[in-house]
């Protein structure tokens, strides 16, 4: 059950991330309760289905480790760290597809846990008016009880982060920039209301609290740099995206912080002023400058962006050709018929 559990969680929350993730070939040493993969390529095409302005160019999950507890499945959690994510983005090509079936099904997921929600709580407030407790099935030892609580108290650890984005469409020219964030470790952990970390069983109604700490945060902006070309094996994405402070023009200067956050776990719509998160910052000295150049080219990156979401919901109807190849058949189409009626006379 426990390698049925490993793989389920992989496959949910990174295999439609990850490139050739084969859960089927994962050995779980059972005695040491240690799972790894190493050097695992990011598909290409695992923000597709977020219709965002940007896609994958190249990615690499350097190592990935699941430590499991396993004498104490539902009193320690488990610990999930992944070391050098390293990735770069980049604008869609312009022959880039719109996947109007994923799209499509992302809408259809979420209007179904809306009406799964709704019929839940028409449940409870029937049950509830006559006098009936209402059961949970989240009260039992198998299936999603233990799923829902691995998934509540797992600690997530992420070392040396660094994503890219570089583009020299969104410029007039032709010009080239590239932007990123770096990140040295970020660690997310569930503590108690006081902030303790530990191990909290999850229950209705009653609050989630998270600590996320972040060191060696770090956004910089360069201009009229070369884009990175020929990335053919994880040791070239790891030479161009290895740290370089001193060729580096920082929007946000290596910082550390802390971040809590508070989770109204309520199933339910929640009525009035009560928020559903809550958020609490505590940042160290936090230095920000920009360049008027920066600045306009951030401007003309949010332009580009800003005409990609209004042109979202017509996007569905664009031609899957292009112009000169439609007009090229309609061409090819009269020759045939005047071929055609020239043979019948």
């Amino acid at each position: 059950m426990l390698e049925n559990i490993v793989a389920w969680v992989l496959n949910n929350y990174i295999g439609e991330y990850l490139e050739n993730l084969n859960t089927d070939q994962l050995s779980v040493a059972l005695l040491s309760g240690q799972v790894e993969l190493e050097n695992v390529p990011l598909k290409k095409t695992a923000l597709r289905k977020l219709d965002l302005p940007i896609e994958v160019k190249s990615g690499l999950l350097g190592k990935l480790t699941l430590s499991v507890p396993i004498t104490h499945l539902r009193s320690e959690p488990w610990v999930l760290k992944l070391s050098d994510v390293l990735v770069i983005v980049g604008p869609p090509t312009p022959d880039r597809r719109y996947d109007v079936e994923a799209v499509e099904r992302v809408e259809q997921q979420k209007k179904e846990q809306m009406l799964d929600e709704l019929e839940q709580r028409h449940k409870a407030e029937l049950l509830s008016h006559l006098g009936l407790s209402v059961p949970d099935s989240q009260d039992t030892w198998w299936g999603a009880s233990l799923i829902s609580t691995v998934l509540n108290n797992i600690q997530l650890i992420l070392d040396n982060v660094h994503i890219r984005y570089e583009d020299n469409l969104s410029l007039p020219n032709g010009l080239a920039f590239n932007c990123g964030v770096r990140i040295q470790t970020i660690t997310v952990q569930t503590t108690n209301a006081a902030g303790k970390p530990g191990f909290v069983e999850p229950q209705n109604h009653v609050n989630i609290f998270k600590r996320l700490e972040l060191k060696g945060f770090s956004l910089y902006w360069n201009s009229d740099v070369n884009l990175s070309k020929d990335i053919e094996s994880p040791k070239n994405l790891r030479e161009i995206l290895v740290p370089d402070s001193s060729n580096s023009a920082f929007i946000i200067h290596p910082c550390s912080t802390e971040l809590r956050m508070e989770r109204n776990s309520s199933k339910f719509p929640l009525k009035g002023a009560i928020p559903r998160f809550k958020f609490f910052l505590r940042p160290d000295k936090i230095t920000v400058e920009m360049t008027r150049r920066q600045m306009a080219e951030l401007r003309a990156l949010n332009r580009e962006w800003a005409r990609f979401e209004r042109a979202r919901q017509h996007r569905k109807w664009r031609p899957l050709t292009h112009v000169g190849e439609k007009w090229a058949r309609v061409l090819q189409f009269i020759h045939f018929l005047i071929n055609f009626m020239s043979s019948l006379f």
